[in-house]
């Protein structure tokens, strides 16, 4: 479904619903958002394992990164080789 077929469905559901409907979508949405905080809650150790996690990556690569007096290119990672794996979904 394209965005302009999503918003016309859209304008249509609220033009035809009634009350009830409106309540119910409404209520849904709550239980939904409840879920997900929950869900993001239950995950919060292990983002904070991650966050240590690049933490001390960051430092090692700082440290490299400051013993390292040669002369390497400062764009080390510019060949395609390192990045053209990386894709995006979903951006429609």
């Amino acid at each position: 479904m394209s965005k302009a077929e999503g918003l016309r469905e859209a304008q249509l559901w609220l033009k035809n619903a009634t009350d009830e409907e409106i309540e119910n979508f409404l209520i849904d949405k709550r239980e939904g958002a409840k879920r997900e905080l929950a869900v993001i809650r239950g995950k919060e150790r292990e983002l904070n394992k991650a966050i240590e996690d690049i933490e001390r990556w960051l430092k090692i690569f700082k440290k490299k990164k400051n013993e390292s007096k040669s002369q390497e290119k400062p764009k080390k990672y510019e060949h395609p080789y390192y990045w053209a794996g990386f894709q995006l979904f979903g951006a429609t």
